[in-house]
């Protein structure tokens, strides 16, 4: 525990703030794996639009795009 004027905090091993995984060693392996884990999931989820053949690069930019900024 660590007190801050009279509030006492719990210390943990790492936690997320503004997307980024902190950690008590200050190292980014959990956040390169976190990041990693994100990056395959989008993709999967995009796949069938990122892979199809059918439509062109434009459109599939511009999925990508409107996709990647609701995401943020």
């Amino acid at each position: 525990m660590i007190k801050v004027k009279e509030t006492m905090l719990r210390q943990v091993h790492q936690y997320k703030y503004l997307r980024i995984m902190i950690t008590s060693d200050g190292r980014y392996k959990s956040e390169i794996k976190s990041q990693l884990v994100q990056t395959k999931t989008t993709f999967q989820r995009m796949k069938y639009i990122l892979c199809n053949k059918p439509l062109s690069t434009k459109v599939r930019i511009g999925v990508f795009s409107v996709l990647n900024s609701v995401k943020r």
